[in-house]
């Protein structure tokens, strides 16, 4: 009974913890074409191992979901927004885990979002700001 009492007790703390996971959002802001932004982002959150689900050029929307162990369902969405300004192109982010989902890249959301700056600004050098 008390070895059951354990375990019950562990894991309520990871779902405590997994559920107090943050969020990330930010927007960026580059001096640059619609479209050369727009499939930057996409490529960018590629190579941050997320899966692009969606990504809609005429909306600017894109989602990605990044997945647990062995495949598992996504424990994290990134949603991204491409808009023409009318000096340039803004790129809002954000970056939500999953109520209760464990996560065990070992990386938070907030690392996550400096990756994908980071990629963009490979891309492009006039990248003006930052959350």
């Amino acid at each position: 009974m008390k070895k059951t009492k354990q375990i019950f007790v562990t894991t309520l703390l990871i779902i405590f913890i997994a559920s107090c996971a943050s969020q990330t959002r930010g927007v960026l802001h580059f001096d640059a074409k619609y479209k050369e932004v727009f499939y930057a982002s996409v490529k960018a959150i590629s190579e941050t191992n997320y899966a692009v689900v969606s990504a809609d050029v005429a909306t600017g929307f894109i989602v990605a979901k990044l997945g647990g162990i062995a495949g598992s369902d996504a424990v994290v969405t990134m949603s991204v927004t491409v808009k023409k300004r009318a000096l340039g192109t803004d790129v809002e982010v954000a970056i939500i885990p999953i109520p209760g989902a464990i996560q065990f890249s070992g990386r938070g959301t907030e690392e996550q979002f400096d990756d994908f700056k980071i990629l963009l600004r490979r891309k492009f050098s006039s990248i003006k700001g930052a959350n």
